[in-house]
């Protein structure tokens, strides 16, 4: 099986020394050793977070931060259960606070390793809510949480969350190679299973859980989001009310925690700004530094924990080039 891996690296106006370092070649060398030593298949598919869609319609006041989630079930539920979700509100689902699961059993109906296949639809979430208990942790990531805003957007605006991508993210930005379906992009790559590389496996089905994990795209498209989400970020004191500025409102991970979490971002203490996702089949890192003016954006058809710890040394390798320019 023939490997490749393709990485985008957007640098900002300086360069770095060619004369005291090669970055390039020594990220090459980094990723034919990892593509080596862990079978890494082809490169195209990757993951895309549907903040940005929020984060519009906060601006827009069709939804607001505070609102509860139950404003968007009228009548769905008893009293008991209607007092314990007005809990949930919509900026806490933002940012992981709300106590909502990592997944719930209907809306991941599968074993780690195999493809999703299940097709959830509105009326499971109403199920799943019903069901669930929530939890005091003050952060808890749940991919639940996010699927559920995505269908909260389409309740508050009467429109499909296909529609909704495309009014705020793929028009605007003409991101012409991203979609919510596979078939409407052509051909794309091969997956395979993160546990076998030898054994092809299948794009996730995920009916309305597709938003927080099965949004298809490609390394151009994903590159031309984030070097204007780079440009906002530099020129956030003049456009504040940017919708690709995803982090001026943050929770820390944890009260000893130096990371801190937005509307879909991760925030490092060193500036950095970014988000990696692994659905087995597929897997990306997207992550940017505003005060050094680049970003990295990987993209495999293959997870596993060799994608974080790759685009680590790659991150340290650009660093250390930038300290000596």
């Amino acid at each position: 099986m023939k490997t490749l891996v393709v990485l985008a690296i957007l640098m900002g106006t300086e360069t770095l020394s060619q004369s005291r370092i090669d970055p390039i070649q020594l990220i090459k060398d980094k990723i034919d050793s990892t593509v080596e030593s862990n079978n890494v298949p082809a490169v195209s598919v990757a993951i895309v977070r549907e903040a940005i869609v929020l984060q519009n319609l906060l601006q827009e006041n069709k939804i607001q931060l505070d609102q509860p989630i139950t404003d968007f079930f009228p009548n769905t539920f008893n009293p008991k259960k209607e007092k314990e979700l007005s809990q949930i509100t919509i900026e806490k689902i933002l940012h992981h606070h709300a106590g909502l699961p990592r997944v719930t059993n209907s809306a991941y109906k599968r074993k780690d390793g195999d493809p999703y296949e299940y097709d959830y639809k509105a009326e499971d979430f109403i199920t799943d809510l019903k069901k669930i208990k929530l939890r005091k942790e003050a952060f808890r990531y749940s991919n639940f949480g996010y699927g559920l805003l995505a269908h909260v957007a389409e309740r508050a605006t009467n429109k499909s969350f296909s529609e909704l991508l495309n009014t705020y993210l793929i028009e605007p930005y003409e991101l012409n190679s991203t979609s919510l379906e596979l078939g409407e992009l052509g051909q794309s790559v091969t997956p395979y299973r993160k546990d076998d590389r030898n054994v092809e496996t299948k794009p996730w089905r995920m009916g309305k859980m597709t938003p927080p994990s099965a949004i298809y795209s490609n390394i151009k498209d994903l590159s031309k989001l984030m070097r204007i989400q780079i440009n906002a970020y530099n020129k956030q004191d003049q456009e504040t009310n940017s919708p690709l500025i995803l982090s001026n409102n943050t929770r820390l991970l944890g009260p000893e925690s130096t990371v801190s979490y937005g509307y879909g971002l991760f925030v490092g203490q060193s500036g950095t700004y970014g988000h990696g996702g692994d659905n087995d089949g597929f897997g990306c890192e997207y992550s940017f530094s505003v005060v050094d003016n680049y970003g990295i954006v990987l993209l495999t058809s293959s997870g596993g924990l060799w994608i974080p710890e790759l685009y680590k040394e790659i991150n340290q390798i650009l660093k250390d080039a930038i300290k000596l320019d």
